[in-house]
């Protein structure tokens, strides 16, 4: 007896609609990585305020000043004070970065939800959630969608309503998480205190050099950021501004090898830890799309005695 023509069908179609939901998530949030080092290796990171704050710390004669400290006859170094200039192109560089990250996570929430609308089963999934959300607003849902949320959450793929969690509708997940702005700010000053430590680090700047020379730590962290976000310059131009870029500077104190290496584990830390902030940004939507359906052979039988168990109680 042939098999029913559509049952055999069923369950692979579901997953393939639910991994390509899911591949649009991971391709929004790749995008907005992707414009975060783009943007933080092409020099536009270095206008409006904060090149004004780099050419006025630069331009005065206050960079060499806080920098290097020749030292006295006794050989003992006097430790430089880090000028006011200093922590005012940090919190310049400090904003830019987060507005950063935040426009980058702004712009893969739209585009998740934009990709969700193009997709018949992502439509329908927006729809089923801004119907929830609307029967909350009118005074609750359906008993039994009440008792189905219940138990989907006790298998862990959905929101327990009991929990206090508003659900959320598409015009929320079209923005990012309340939490993104705060987080974003959190994850720059951890990579400006990672900057500031591998200058701390051991045999960071040439021997030769500090022999003779001690350095303010957060000035040449500073300095070391700006040289990061800023292109290299090529060819004739390559180091004739000295007040403008600082590759220079950088390269004599640290060495053009030692300079790459640092400036790679930097570009590395600050991706990583941009990352991370979009990974817990993404998950809202994967939690939603694994509550919509099954995640396995395991979860759909623990579903389906769900189902009979919703059976029973109506």
């Amino acid at each position: 007896m042939p098999s029913p023509p559509h049952r055999p069908r069923r369950r692979p179609l579901r997953l393939a609609l639910r991994r390509r939901l899911r591949q649009t998530i991971e391709d929004a949030y790749a995008a907005g990585l992707d414009q975060v080092e783009d943007e933080t290796r092409s020099g536009a990171l270095m206008q409006g305020e904060v090149l004004a704050r780099w050419q006025e710390f630069a331009g005065t004669g206050e960079l060499l000043r806080s920098i290097q400290v020749k030292r006295g006859r006794t050989g003992k170094q006097k430790k430089p004070r880090t000028p006011a200039k200093v922590g005012a192109l940090k919190e310049a560089l400090q904003v830019s970065l987060e507005s950063l990250v935040v426009a980058a996570g702004s712009r893969a929430a739209e585009e998740v939800v934009t990709s969700w609308q193009d997709q018949s089963a992502g439509a329908h999934l927006l729809r089923g959630l801004d119907a929830a959300a609307r029967s909350l607003t009118v005074g609750g849902a359906p008993e039994d969608e009440d008792f189905l949320a219940t138990a989907l959450a006790d298998l862990g793929l959905a929101t327990d309503p009991e929990a206090g969690d508003e659900r959320p509708d598409s015009a929320a997940l079209a923005r990012p998480t309340a939490d993104l702005a705060e987080a974003a700010a959190a994850a720059v000053v951890g990579w400006q205190d990672h900057v500031l430590e591998l200058v701390r680090a051991e045999n960071v700047t040439r021997r030769s050099i500090a022999r003779v020379v001690s350095f303010d730590e957060e000035s040449l962290a500073l300095v070391l950021t700006i040289g990061v976000l800023t292109p290299v310059a090529e060819g004739d131009d390559a180091g004739e501004d000295p007040d403008g870029a600082p590759e220079r500077l950088l390269a004599s104190l640290f060495g053009a090898g030692l300079l790459r290496d640092i400036g790679a584990r930097v570009r590395l830390d600050l991706r990583e830890r941009v990352k991370e902030l979009f990974r817990a940004e993404a998950r809202r939507y994967f939690e939603i799309v694994d509550a919509a359906g099954v995640r396995d052979e395991t979860a759909a039988t623990e579903l389906l005695q769900a189902g009979y168990s919703l059976g029973g109680a109506r």
